[in-house]
């Protein structure tokens, strides 16, 4: 039945797009699972660390990345602030590269090695 104009004045008003755009994207944030390797794993005391990517951070520099999330998660980290790169499915990111990162890809910091 159609809706007449005394139910009209009963609805809710209609969310601006804007509203439900921020409601979509808080909906959407994206787990990250990071591999952790030599002296990273030894600095954090585990293999692997999951952080969760906010949604306004769909896109964001390989650098903050690493600050922002995974030095935030596990502090002891950032003794290789400026040393380790971060490998997005097998490649490594320049710090100043822009990442698109989603659930599935391969994440991996990858420390110094030293040896001989």
């Amino acid at each position: 039945a159609p809706i007449t104009s005394a139910q009209k004045n009963t609805l809710p008003p209609a969310s601006p797009p804007e509203e439900c755009i921020s409601l979509l994207r808080g909906l959407m944030s994206v787990e990250l699972r990071v591999q952790l390797f030599a002296k990273a794993k030894e600095l954090a005391l585990q293999s692997a660390i999951t952080v969760t990517l906010k949604p306004e951070d769909e896109v964001i520099l390989c650098e903050d990345f690493l600050e922002r999330y995974l030095f935030e998660a596990c502090p002891p980290l950032r003794a290789l602030k400026g040393s380790a790169y971060l490998a997005v499915n097998d490649e490594y990111a320049l710090p100043e590269q822009e990442l698109r990162l989603r659930a599935s890809d391969d994440l991996a910091l990858i420390p110094p090695i030293s040896g001989g």
